[in-house]
């Protein structure tokens, strides 16, 4: 309640601008301490946006009519509904809990999510991207995995091994989603770092060997024209203790 109570109040300023304030105290991955890099859950729909615009000309030359303004908001936005729920899915929850979730916090937003996101009513942007119905909603739900991998795995290259689960529960999302979401058909299997993401071995963990969607990822943060996207990869919250990273950048 404490969330949409401050939304209302803000509501003389900017909602975009306060949603995200909102959102940004939202630690991600609350369950397991410490994080090293410790995320929120604006950082990871900017993270999500910056892997979008990296891709783009590879995913516009494959899909020419794809509607950027409307990928770009579904990137900004989609995550939005932590402020009317909970902690996040676990991995030992079923997909379905979190689509129950999901809909109530979509019954809950009333009057209080009225903003625009790339000149669209942002609420009509979150009933677009919970159908999953088009292609612009499904390679955001692809890259929101492709984002958790990539964290799950700088953390574990940082020597958090609490983070070892994480990152083989998502690099196995991201296979299974490929199966799930049809309108990726013409993106995957064509070369593209963000698109094909091959198996990880425990050979490449324990001897820190490269592995190319982890590598994209990097890059796409530390070229993002956003100091708060850049710096995230190498500002660290929390520590374990004394001991000392083995070091990820």
């Amino acid at each position: 309640m404490k969330r949409v109570l401050k939304i209302k109040e803000m509501g003389h300023r900017n909602k975009y601008e306060a949603s995200r304030e909102i959102l940004q105290a939202i630690q991600r991955y609350r369950r397991i301490r410490p994080m090293f890099y410790r995320s929120n859950v604006y950082l990871h729909e900017q993270r999500v946006l910056a892997l979008v615009n990296m891709a783009l000309p590879f995913i516009q030359e494959r899909e020419p009519g794809i509607d950027v303004p409307m990928l770009r908001a579904f990137a900004m936005t989609h995550d939005d509904l932590e402020m009317y729920y909970g902690e996040e899915r676990a991995p030992h929850e079923a997909p379905d809990d979190r689509e129950i979730r999901r809909g109530r916090a979509l019954r809950s937003l009333n009057g209080r999510y009225e903003f625009e996101v790339n000149g669209m009513p942002a609420k009509i942007v979150q009933l677009r991207y919970g159908l999953q119905g088009d292609l612009e909603s499904q390679v955001v739900k692809y890259a929101d995995h492709f984002d958790n991998m990539g964290e799950a795995m700088h953390e574990v290259h940082a020597g958090n091994d609490l983070f070892r689960e994480p990152l083989l529960f998502n690099v196995s999302a991201l296979r299974v989603e490929r199966t799930r979401l049809p309108q990726l058909t013409r993106l995957l299997d064509q070369g593209h770092l963000l698109f094909d993401v091959p198996e990880l071995s425990e050979d490449i963990l324990a001897q820190r060997k490269p592995y190319s969607p982890y590598d994209f990822w990097r890059s796409a943060l530390s070229k993002n024209e956003d100091p708060y996207v850049r710096n995230s990869l190498v500002e660290r919250k929390e520590y374990a203790g004394e001991r000392e990273i083995r070091g990820a950048i």
